[in-house]
């Protein structure tokens, strides 16, 4: 279950914030400009749609790695908060912090400049863009000598391959 909490800007909802549940997060409701705070069990997925969309975490993580991913956010790369305890009151006030406070200016602020690192590793010539094209040139060659290696063996012919 994903909470995404939205700042309301227009109609009679002017001023106030809500809450609003869904089932599978999408980049278009991350990407949209009244998202404030990403509510999350940090896995790495959720984490990195949230930075590429520059929408910071509130972290609540359930078990395996995503403990470790909220420390990563919360301490390390300081792009989210974490409440100390599941009750309401406190989950409350780390939304707070994260949509009003100074604390949550600094994350907003950080989320921003990672929003910014990502769009440049997505571009045309960013390096995300460029080793997943060499990965996928290094397959496609590795396929080609798959496909090569069995039509020889369909042709009954005697191939050795030697790597370099």
């Amino acid at each position: 279950m994903l909470i995404i909490l939205i700042s309301c800007q227009k109609g009679s909802w002017r001023g106030q914030e809500r809450r609003v549940w869904w089932c599978h997060v999408g980049a278009q409701v991350l990407s949209h400009s009244s998202t404030g705070v990403f509510l999350t069990h940090c896995g790495w997925n959720s984490i990195l749609e949230s930075v590429v969309n520059g929408v910071p975490l509130l972290a609540w993580p359930l078990y395996a790695e995503q403990k470790i991913n909220a420390d990563l956010v919360t301490k390390d790369i300081k792009v989210a908060l974490r409440p100390m305890q599941g009750e309401r009151e406190e989950i409350g006030s780390v939304v707070k912090k994260l949509m009003q406070g100074e604390d949550g200016k600094k994350l907003r602020d950080r989320m921003k400049e990672l929003k910014l690192g990502a769009a440049r590793a997505l571009a045309q010539n960013g390096s995300s863009t460029n080793q997943i094209s060499h990965l996928a040139l290094q397959w496609q060659g590795i396929m080609t000598l798959i496909n090569v290696k069995r039509m020889l063996v369909r042709s009954g012919t005697c191939l050795k391959v030697v790597h370099h």
